[in-house]
Protein backbone atom coordinates (compact mmCIF):
# COMPACT_ATOMS: atom_id res chain seq x y z
CA UNK A 1 0.00 0.00 0.00
CA UNK A 2 1.40 3.41 -0.97
CA UNK A 3 0.63 6.80 0.53
CA UNK A 4 0.05 10.21 -1.03
CA UNK A 5 -0.41 13.46 0.82
CA UNK A 6 1.24 15.82 3.24
CA UNK A 7 2.41 14.62 6.63
CA UNK A 8 0.64 16.67 9.26
CA UNK A 9 0.77 17.03 13.01
CA UNK A 10 -1.72 14.81 14.86
CA UNK A 11 -5.16 16.33 15.07
CA UNK A 12 -7.86 16.03 17.71
CA UNK A 13 -10.06 13.75 15.59
CA UNK A 14 -9.51 11.21 12.83
CA UNK A 15 -11.66 10.01 9.95
CA UNK A 16 -11.28 7.04 7.61
CA UNK A 17 -12.84 7.16 4.14
CA UNK A 18 -13.03 3.85 2.26
CA UNK A 19 -13.42 4.20 -1.51
CA UNK A 20 -13.02 0.68 -2.88
CA UNK A 21 -13.87 1.54 -6.49
CA UNK A 22 -10.99 3.96 -6.58
CA UNK A 23 -11.98 6.79 -8.95
CA UNK A 24 -11.35 9.42 -6.30
CA UNK A 25 -9.79 11.88 -8.77
CA UNK A 26 -13.17 12.28 -10.47
CA UNK A 27 -15.32 12.17 -7.30
CA UNK A 28 -16.03 15.76 -6.19
CA UNK A 29 -18.25 14.71 -3.27
CA UNK A 30 -15.59 12.48 -1.71
CA UNK A 31 -12.90 15.12 -2.13
CA UNK A 32 -15.19 17.90 -0.93
CA UNK A 33 -16.25 16.09 2.24
CA UNK A 34 -12.63 15.14 2.96
CA UNK A 35 -11.56 18.78 2.62
CA UNK A 36 -14.38 20.06 4.81
CA UNK A 37 -13.68 17.45 7.50
CA UNK A 38 -9.98 18.41 7.38
CA UNK A 39 -10.88 22.07 7.84
CA UNK A 40 -13.07 21.06 10.78
CA UNK A 41 -10.03 19.58 12.51
CA UNK A 42 -10.10 15.96 11.35
CA UNK A 43 -7.09 14.09 10.09
CA UNK A 44 -8.57 12.33 7.06
CA UNK A 45 -7.17 9.07 5.70
CA UNK A 46 -8.64 7.95 2.38
CA UNK A 47 -8.14 4.30 1.42
CA UNK A 48 -8.63 3.64 -2.27
CA UNK A 49 -7.73 1.19 -5.00
CA UNK A 50 -5.22 2.51 -7.49
CA UNK A 51 -6.91 3.02 -10.84
CA UNK A 52 -6.24 4.66 -14.21
CA UNK A 53 -8.57 7.55 -13.44
CA UNK A 54 -7.36 11.13 -13.09
CA UNK A 55 -5.15 11.91 -10.10
CA UNK A 56 -6.36 14.09 -7.22
CA UNK A 57 -3.45 16.51 -7.14
CA UNK A 58 -2.91 18.42 -3.90
CA UNK A 59 -5.98 18.25 -1.66
CA UNK A 60 -4.50 20.33 1.13
CA UNK A 61 -3.29 19.67 4.67
CA UNK A 62 -4.95 17.07 6.83
CA UNK A 63 -5.73 14.63 4.00
CA UNK A 64 -3.70 11.55 3.13
CA UNK A 65 -4.58 9.11 0.37
CA UNK A 66 -3.43 5.52 0.78
CA UNK A 67 -3.54 3.52 -2.43
CA UNK A 68 -4.06 -0.22 -2.26
CA UNK A 69 -2.55 -1.97 -5.27
CA UNK A 70 -4.55 -5.03 -6.31
CA UNK A 71 -3.43 -7.70 -8.73
CA UNK A 72 -5.22 -7.72 -12.11
CA UNK A 73 -8.60 -9.37 -12.02
CA UNK A 74 -8.34 -13.03 -12.98
CA UNK A 75 -12.01 -13.88 -12.99
CA UNK A 76 -14.27 -12.13 -15.46
CA UNK A 77 -17.34 -14.15 -14.55
CA UNK A 78 -19.22 -14.34 -12.36
CA UNK A 79 -18.51 -10.71 -11.54
CA UNK A 80 -19.89 -10.99 -8.00
CA UNK A 81 -17.29 -13.66 -7.17
CA UNK A 82 -14.55 -11.48 -8.67
CA UNK A 83 -15.66 -8.55 -6.49
CA UNK A 84 -15.54 -10.72 -3.35
CA UNK A 85 -12.03 -11.88 -4.22
CA UNK A 86 -10.94 -8.26 -4.81
CA UNK A 87 -12.52 -7.30 -1.49
CA UNK A 88 -10.51 -10.00 0.30
CA UNK A 89 -7.33 -8.81 -1.43
CA UNK A 90 -8.05 -5.23 -0.39
CA UNK A 91 -8.46 -6.27 3.25
CA UNK A 92 -5.23 -8.26 3.14
CA UNK A 93 -3.30 -5.31 1.66
CA UNK A 94 -4.91 -2.64 3.85
CA UNK A 95 -2.87 -1.32 6.77
CA UNK A 96 -4.48 1.37 8.96
CA UNK A 97 -2.48 4.58 9.14
CA UNK A 98 -0.72 5.27 12.44
CA UNK A 99 -2.04 7.91 14.77
CA UNK A 100 -4.70 6.35 16.94
CA UNK A 101 -8.13 4.91 16.38
CA UNK A 102 -10.46 6.80 14.03
CA UNK A 103 -13.48 8.67 15.34
CA UNK A 104 -15.55 7.95 12.23
CA UNK A 105 -15.51 5.59 9.24
CA UNK A 106 -17.03 6.73 5.93
CA UNK A 107 -17.88 3.98 3.45
CA UNK A 108 -18.38 5.00 -0.19
CA UNK A 109 -20.98 2.89 -2.00
CA UNK A 110 -21.55 -0.80 -1.36
CA UNK A 111 -17.98 -2.12 -1.18
CA UNK A 112 -16.81 0.91 0.79
CA UNK A 113 -19.62 0.28 3.26
CA UNK A 114 -18.35 -3.25 3.85
CA UNK A 115 -14.81 -1.97 4.41
CA UNK A 116 -16.04 0.71 6.82
CA UNK A 117 -18.04 -1.90 8.74
CA UNK A 118 -14.93 -4.08 9.01
CA UNK A 119 -12.84 -1.16 10.28
CA UNK A 120 -15.54 -0.21 12.79
CA UNK A 121 -15.59 -3.76 14.16
CA UNK A 122 -11.81 -3.63 14.46
CA UNK A 123 -11.34 -0.16 15.93
CA UNK A 124 -14.78 0.95 17.07
CA UNK A 125 -16.41 4.19 15.99
CA UNK A 126 -19.55 5.05 13.99
CA UNK A 127 -20.09 4.41 10.27
CA UNK A 128 -21.30 6.97 7.72
CA UNK A 129 -22.58 5.72 4.37
CA UNK A 130 -21.78 7.91 1.35
CA UNK A 131 -23.74 6.99 -1.77
CA UNK A 132 -22.30 8.01 -5.13
CA UNK A 133 -23.53 5.26 -7.44
CA UNK A 134 -26.85 3.45 -7.18
CA UNK A 135 -25.05 0.16 -7.80
CA UNK A 136 -27.95 -2.17 -7.06
CA UNK A 137 -29.69 -1.98 -10.43
CA UNK A 138 -30.04 -4.57 -13.15
CA UNK A 139 -26.57 -4.10 -14.62
CA UNK A 140 -24.62 -3.33 -11.46
CA UNK A 141 -22.12 -5.49 -9.60
CA UNK A 142 -23.99 -5.87 -6.33
CA UNK A 143 -26.81 -8.05 -7.57
CA UNK A 144 -26.33 -11.30 -5.69
CA UNK A 145 -28.37 -12.09 -2.64
CA UNK A 146 -25.21 -12.44 -0.53
CA UNK A 147 -23.67 -9.09 -1.41
CA UNK A 148 -26.99 -7.32 -1.15
CA UNK A 149 -27.49 -8.75 2.31
CA UNK A 150 -23.97 -7.82 3.42
CA UNK A 151 -24.39 -4.27 2.14
CA UNK A 152 -27.80 -3.90 3.75
CA UNK A 153 -26.32 -5.00 7.09
CA UNK A 154 -23.51 -2.43 6.90
CA UNK A 155 -25.93 0.26 5.70
CA UNK A 156 -28.30 -0.39 8.60
CA UNK A 157 -25.46 0.07 11.09
CA UNK A 158 -24.49 3.50 9.74
CA UNK A 159 -25.44 6.55 11.80
CA UNK A 160 -26.44 8.44 8.65
CA UNK A 161 -26.57 8.25 4.88
CA UNK A 162 -25.18 10.98 2.62
CA UNK A 163 -26.72 10.94 -0.87
CA UNK A 164 -27.11 13.50 -3.66
CA UNK A 165 -30.85 14.17 -3.41
CA UNK A 166 -34.21 12.82 -2.25
CA UNK A 167 -34.93 10.98 -5.51
CA UNK A 168 -31.69 9.01 -5.37
CA UNK A 169 -32.24 8.30 -1.68
CA UNK A 170 -35.69 6.91 -2.48
CA UNK A 171 -34.20 4.72 -5.24
CA UNK A 172 -31.54 3.41 -2.86
CA UNK A 173 -34.19 2.71 -0.23
CA UNK A 174 -36.29 0.74 -2.70
CA UNK A 175 -33.30 -1.29 -3.86
CA UNK A 176 -32.29 -2.21 -0.32
CA UNK A 177 -35.79 -2.64 1.03
CA UNK A 178 -35.12 -0.30 3.95
CA UNK A 179 -35.29 3.44 4.60
CA UNK A 180 -32.45 5.01 6.54
CA UNK A 181 -33.81 7.28 9.30
CA UNK A 182 -31.04 9.88 8.91
CA UNK A 183 -30.40 10.98 5.31
CA UNK A 184 -28.40 14.07 4.36
CA UNK A 185 -28.63 15.44 0.82
CA UNK A 186 -25.31 16.67 -0.58
CA UNK A 187 -24.95 17.21 -4.35
CA UNK A 188 -21.99 16.00 -6.37
CA UNK A 189 -20.32 19.38 -6.71
CA UNK A 190 -16.99 21.21 -6.41
CA UNK A 191 -15.85 22.31 -2.97
CA UNK A 192 -15.09 25.90 -3.90
CA UNK A 193 -17.51 28.31 -5.56
CA UNK A 194 -14.69 30.68 -6.53
CA UNK A 195 -14.05 31.16 -10.25
CA UNK A 196 -10.59 32.44 -11.10
CA UNK A 197 -10.38 34.44 -14.32
CA UNK A 198 -7.66 33.59 -16.82
CA UNK A 199 -6.67 34.82 -20.26
CA UNK A 200 -5.62 31.31 -21.31
CA UNK A 201 -7.87 28.55 -22.63
CA UNK A 202 -6.89 24.98 -21.83
CA UNK A 203 -8.25 23.34 -24.96
CA UNK A 204 -6.96 26.00 -27.34
CA UNK A 205 -3.52 25.35 -25.90
CA UNK A 206 -3.42 21.54 -25.74
CA UNK A 207 -5.44 20.91 -28.92
CA UNK A 208 -4.19 23.93 -30.88
CA UNK A 209 -7.72 25.10 -31.72
CA UNK A 210 -7.62 28.40 -33.63
CA UNK A 211 -10.16 30.96 -32.43
CA UNK A 212 -10.86 32.22 -35.94
CA UNK A 213 -11.87 28.79 -37.23
CA UNK A 214 -13.55 27.54 -34.03
CA UNK A 215 -14.70 30.53 -31.96
CA UNK A 216 -16.96 28.32 -29.80
CA UNK A 217 -15.90 25.27 -27.78
CA UNK A 218 -18.58 22.71 -26.91
CA UNK A 219 -17.23 20.47 -24.14
CA UNK A 220 -18.34 17.04 -22.97
CA UNK A 221 -16.15 16.07 -20.01
CA UNK A 222 -15.89 12.60 -18.51
CA UNK A 223 -16.22 9.08 -19.83
CA UNK A 224 -16.31 8.65 -23.61
CA UNK A 225 -18.45 5.64 -24.44
CA UNK A 226 -21.95 4.57 -25.46
CA UNK A 227 -23.44 5.11 -22.00
CA UNK A 228 -23.21 8.89 -22.58
CA UNK A 229 -24.19 8.86 -26.27
CA UNK A 230 -20.66 9.62 -27.47
CA UNK A 231 -21.23 8.22 -30.98
CA UNK A 232 -24.58 9.95 -31.37
CA UNK A 233 -23.22 13.30 -30.21
CA UNK A 234 -20.20 13.06 -32.50
CA UNK A 235 -22.43 12.31 -35.49
CA UNK A 236 -24.88 15.09 -34.63
CA UNK A 237 -22.15 17.71 -34.39
CA UNK A 238 -20.88 16.82 -37.85
CA UNK A 239 -24.01 18.68 -39.00
CA UNK A 240 -23.49 21.72 -36.74
CA UNK A 241 -21.89 24.43 -38.87
CA UNK A 242 -21.79 27.32 -36.40
CA UNK A 243 -18.06 27.68 -35.81
CA UNK A 244 -18.11 25.06 -33.07
CA UNK A 245 -15.44 22.60 -32.00
CA UNK A 246 -16.80 19.56 -30.16
CA UNK A 247 -14.33 18.48 -27.46
CA UNK A 248 -14.54 15.16 -25.63
CA UNK A 249 -12.33 15.34 -22.53
CA UNK A 250 -11.61 11.94 -20.98
CA UNK A 251 -11.20 11.12 -17.28
CA UNK A 252 -8.70 8.33 -18.06
CA UNK A 253 -5.78 8.34 -20.47
CA UNK A 254 -6.73 6.70 -23.77
CA UNK A 255 -4.76 5.61 -26.81
CA UNK A 256 -5.81 7.63 -29.88
CA UNK A 257 -5.80 4.32 -31.78
CA UNK A 258 -8.47 2.87 -29.47
CA UNK A 259 -11.06 1.31 -31.85
CA UNK A 260 -13.90 3.18 -30.17
CA UNK A 261 -12.16 6.52 -30.68
CA UNK A 262 -11.45 5.61 -34.30
CA UNK A 263 -15.19 5.04 -34.77
CA UNK A 264 -15.91 8.47 -33.31
CA UNK A 265 -13.56 10.13 -35.78
CA UNK A 266 -15.20 8.25 -38.63
CA UNK A 267 -18.56 9.68 -37.58
CA UNK A 268 -17.23 13.22 -37.35
CA UNK A 269 -14.26 14.36 -39.42
CA UNK A 270 -15.43 17.96 -39.32
CA UNK A 271 -15.15 19.40 -35.84
CA UNK A 272 -14.50 16.61 -33.29
CA UNK A 273 -11.43 16.89 -31.05
CA UNK A 274 -10.36 14.38 -28.39
CA UNK A 275 -8.61 15.43 -25.18
CA UNK A 276 -7.26 12.11 -23.93
CA UNK A 277 -5.00 13.09 -21.03
CA UNK A 278 -6.92 13.67 -17.79
CA UNK A 279 -5.90 16.52 -15.52
CA UNK A 280 -5.55 16.27 -11.72
CA UNK A 281 -8.62 17.24 -9.73
CA UNK A 282 -6.92 20.27 -8.21
CA UNK A 283 -6.62 21.80 -11.70
CA UNK A 284 -9.89 20.51 -13.21
CA UNK A 285 -11.48 23.98 -13.26
CA UNK A 286 -9.40 24.93 -16.30
CA UNK A 287 -11.24 22.25 -18.31
CA UNK A 288 -14.64 23.73 -17.55
CA UNK A 289 -13.49 27.35 -17.77
CA UNK A 290 -12.56 26.67 -21.41
CA UNK A 291 -16.11 25.79 -22.52
CA UNK A 292 -18.51 28.07 -24.38
CA UNK A 293 -21.29 25.50 -23.95
CA UNK A 294 -21.31 22.35 -21.82
CA UNK A 295 -22.87 18.98 -22.60
CA UNK A 296 -24.37 16.49 -20.12
CA UNK A 297 -25.91 13.37 -21.67
CA UNK A 298 -26.72 10.07 -19.96
CA UNK A 299 -28.39 6.96 -21.37
CA UNK A 300 -31.26 6.15 -18.97
CA UNK A 301 -30.56 2.43 -18.52
CA UNK A 302 -31.29 2.45 -14.77
CA UNK A 303 -32.01 4.75 -11.83
CA UNK A 304 -28.32 5.53 -11.42
CA UNK A 305 -28.11 7.14 -14.86
CA UNK A 306 -31.63 8.58 -14.92
CA UNK A 307 -31.62 10.56 -11.67
CA UNK A 308 -28.60 12.65 -12.63
CA UNK A 309 -29.43 16.30 -11.93
CA UNK A 310 -27.66 16.40 -8.55
CA UNK A 311 -25.28 13.52 -9.30
CA UNK A 312 -23.61 14.86 -12.45
CA UNK A 313 -20.24 16.32 -11.57
CA UNK A 314 -19.80 17.78 -15.05
CA UNK A 315 -23.11 19.62 -14.77
CA UNK A 316 -22.15 21.11 -11.40
CA UNK A 317 -18.75 22.27 -12.64
CA UNK A 318 -20.20 23.80 -15.80
CA UNK A 319 -22.83 25.65 -13.75
CA UNK A 320 -20.11 26.92 -11.41
CA UNK A 321 -18.41 28.52 -14.40
CA UNK A 322 -21.67 29.95 -15.73
CA UNK A 323 -21.66 27.72 -18.80
CA UNK A 324 -24.94 27.32 -20.72
CA UNK A 325 -25.85 23.63 -21.01
CA UNK A 326 -27.28 21.22 -23.57
CA UNK A 327 -28.65 18.01 -22.02
CA UNK A 328 -30.85 15.10 -22.97
CA UNK A 329 -34.38 15.23 -21.62
CA UNK A 330 -34.05 13.15 -18.47
CA UNK A 331 -36.88 14.19 -16.12
CA UNK A 332 -34.45 15.37 -13.43
CA UNK A 333 -32.53 17.53 -15.92
CA UNK A 334 -35.71 18.93 -17.44
CA UNK A 335 -37.07 19.89 -14.01
CA UNK A 336 -33.86 21.64 -12.96
CA UNK A 337 -33.59 23.52 -16.25
CA UNK A 338 -37.25 24.57 -16.15
CA UNK A 339 -36.65 26.06 -12.72
CA UNK A 340 -33.50 28.02 -13.58
CA UNK A 341 -33.35 28.30 -17.38
CA UNK A 342 -29.64 27.69 -17.91
CA UNK A 343 -29.79 25.78 -21.18
CA UNK A 344 -31.67 23.42 -23.48
CA UNK A 345 -32.82 19.81 -23.19
CA UNK A 346 -33.17 17.78 -26.39
CA UNK A 347 -34.88 14.48 -27.07
CA UNK A 348 -32.62 12.85 -29.66
CA UNK A 349 -28.85 13.19 -29.11
CA UNK A 350 -28.21 11.89 -32.64
CA UNK A 351 -30.29 14.61 -34.31
CA UNK A 352 -28.11 17.16 -36.05
CA UNK A 353 -31.15 19.43 -36.38
CA UNK A 354 -31.96 19.37 -32.65
CA UNK A 355 -28.33 19.84 -31.72
CA UNK A 356 -27.83 22.73 -34.15
CA UNK A 357 -30.90 24.56 -32.86
CA UNK A 358 -29.83 23.98 -29.25
CA UNK A 359 -26.35 25.37 -29.94
CA UNK A 360 -27.79 28.37 -31.77
CA UNK A 361 -30.16 29.10 -28.86
CA UNK A 362 -27.31 28.93 -26.34
CA UNK A 363 -25.12 31.23 -28.42
CA UNK A 364 -27.90 33.75 -29.04
CA UNK A 365 -28.84 33.87 -25.34
CA UNK A 366 -25.44 33.21 -23.83
CA UNK A 367 -25.31 36.06 -21.31
CA UNK A 368 -28.73 35.30 -19.83
CA UNK A 369 -28.17 31.54 -19.72
CA UNK A 370 -24.75 32.05 -18.15
CA UNK A 371 -26.20 34.19 -15.36
CA UNK A 372 -28.91 31.59 -14.77
CA UNK A 373 -26.33 28.80 -14.67
CA UNK A 374 -24.39 30.60 -11.98
CA UNK A 375 -27.59 31.25 -10.01
CA UNK A 376 -28.49 27.56 -10.21
CA UNK A 377 -25.06 26.62 -8.89
CA UNK A 378 -25.32 29.06 -6.00
CA UNK A 379 -28.80 27.85 -5.04
CA UNK A 380 -28.45 24.11 -5.61
CA UNK A 381 -24.78 23.08 -5.69
CA UNK A 382 -22.90 25.10 -3.06
CA UNK A 383 -21.23 22.13 -1.38
CA UNK A 384 -20.28 23.84 1.87
CA UNK A 385 -23.82 25.07 2.45
CA UNK A 386 -25.47 21.81 1.43
CA UNK A 387 -23.06 19.74 3.55
CA UNK A 388 -23.40 21.96 6.65
CA UNK A 389 -26.18 19.89 8.30
CA UNK A 390 -24.10 16.72 7.91
CA UNK A 391 -20.99 18.39 9.34
CA UNK A 392 -23.04 19.75 12.25
CA UNK A 393 -24.40 16.25 12.91
CA UNK A 394 -20.88 14.79 12.95
CA UNK A 395 -19.41 17.54 15.14
CA UNK A 396 -22.31 17.20 17.60
CA UNK A 397 -21.56 13.55 18.29
CA UNK A 398 -24.28 11.96 16.11
CA UNK A 399 -27.35 12.94 18.16
CA UNK A 400 -30.35 10.63 17.87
Amino acid sequence: MSDQGKSVAPRARRCNIFFFDGWIGVAPTVIGLAQMLARAGYEVDVYSRRTAFADTGDLGEGIRIHYVDLAPRLLRRPRVLARLIEFARFLRAWHPAPGGKPDIHVGVDAMGALLAAHAARRDGGPIVHLSLELDLGERRAVRSWLLRRLFRGAYAKSVCCVVQDRERFDALSRALGCVHPRPFFVPNAPTSATVEKSDSNYFREVLALPADEFPFLIVHAGVVEDIVYSKEIAAAFSEVDLGCALVFHERTERDPADPYLVQLRERNRRNLFLSLKPVPFDTIDRVFAAATIGLAFYRPVDANLTLMAKASGKLAFHLKHGTPMIMNDLPSMVALNERYGFGVTIHDPSSGLEMREAVRYCLDNHARLSANARLCFEQEFQLEGKAAPFLQFVSSGYPA
